[in-house]
């Protein structure tokens, strides 16, 4: 069921460094860049969680869960989130590591993870 699961799994070689870049080096933003992208997640939050609510209460009605599908982010903020990496790879490129499965090469959840989501492989140590 597992492996089903991951096969039906999008993956984003883009989004994902972006979005490991974002997690896991947070403490290289600025204050304004923090701020800004907190804000932006805060609104999509805010507007998401009437969304939320529905699908959950459905979920929980039906035998099979409908698909999720979330609100889209506002483009200014992808935009803004794409150029603070942009900034982060370039002034701190040697700085950043992307942990990456050995086997799919696929970006990990983290630096720590004990399996790949991707292909459900351990991470060897």
């Amino acid at each position: 069921m597992i492996d089903d699961l991951r096969n039906h799994l999008h993956y984003d070689e883009e989004l994902a460094v972006e979005f490991y870049v974002l997690r896991h080096y947070r403490h290289l933003l600025t204050d304004v860049e923090r701020a800004t992208l907190d804000e932006g997640l805060a609104h999509w939050w805010d507007d998401s969680r009437e969304q939320m609510h529905e699908w959950g209460a459905h979920a929980r009605a039906a035998s099979v869960a409908p698909p999720w599908e979330p609100l889209p982010l506002d483009p200014r903020h992808v935009a803004f989130a794409r150029s603070v990496v942009a900034r982060l790879r370039a002034e701190h490129g040697d700085a950043i590591a992307i942990a990456r499965c050995v086997a799919c090469t696929r970006v990990l959840r983290s630096p720590e993870a004990l399996a790949c989501p991707w292909c459900g492989r351990p991470v060897p140590r």
